[in-house]
């Protein structure tokens, strides 16, 4: 018998069913962004934006997290930006700081601290709510380990940001492109007006 496409499941930040998850998972509907609340982010970017530029202290966009919440990295000027790992994983959420942010990035899975008994391919797509990425430039990304380390967290660099826009997962003699948001958007937020993108940064 003809098998029928799921009807699109819209995302309006208050009706999501468990039903509407099923028909994605299951019957591979696709997923689209209520306009509405597509222009609810973008109030909401706005106002994060003008509120950096007032100097406001922002949690974990201008200063540390967790532990180092009163480490104001941002303003000392030793992180660019930064995304907390959601359900896309390291490779997701690298995905969506890259695309927000207007640059590429690199990453070597090698270098991912993780639990001895994690392995690589599982802990690459695991949400671990309290992981962060950080972005910052190479000469700074030391410090920002070491603070991180006097705290007892765990904070290594993993790769690098570069022009153009893919994700990359690399090694001492392979590159594969993950994905490329130029040709398919992962988010289709833009370029947030917060970041400020260039090829000089290293991905710690």
């Amino acid at each position: 018998r003809a098998v029928t496409a799921a009807a699109p499941v819209v995302l309006d930040g208050r009706s999501l069913s468990v039903a509407q998850l099923v028909r994605v998972a299951r019957r591979g509907a696709s997923v689209e962004i209520d306009p509405a609340a597509r222009a609810a982010m973008a109030r909401s970017e706005r106002a994060l934006a003008e509120a950096v530029s007032r100097g406001q202290r922002v949690y974990s966009l201008t200063t540390g997290v967790g532990a180092l919440d009163h480490e104001r990295l941002a303003e000392a000027g030793l992180v660019r930006a930064g995304k907390d790992i959601s359900q896309g994983g390291i490779a997701g959420t690298a995905l969506m700081l890259g695309e927000c942010s207007g640059v590429g990035i690199e990453i070597a899975p090698e270098r991912i601290p993780r639990p001895a008994a994690a392995p690589l391919e599982r802990w690459m797509i695991t949400f671990p709510s309290f992981g962060f990425l950080l972005t910052a430039r190479p000469a700074d990304a030391p410090g920002v380990c070491a603070r991180f380390r006097a705290r007892d967290v765990v904070a290594a660099p993993i790769g690098r940001v570069t022009a153009g826009s893919t994700l990359s997962l690399v090694s001492d003699s392979d590159r594969a492109v993950i994905w490329d948001y130029a040709k398919t958007p992962y988010l289709g937020l833009g370029i947030s007006p917060v970041c400020e993108p260039g090829p000089e940064l290293a991905h710690a």
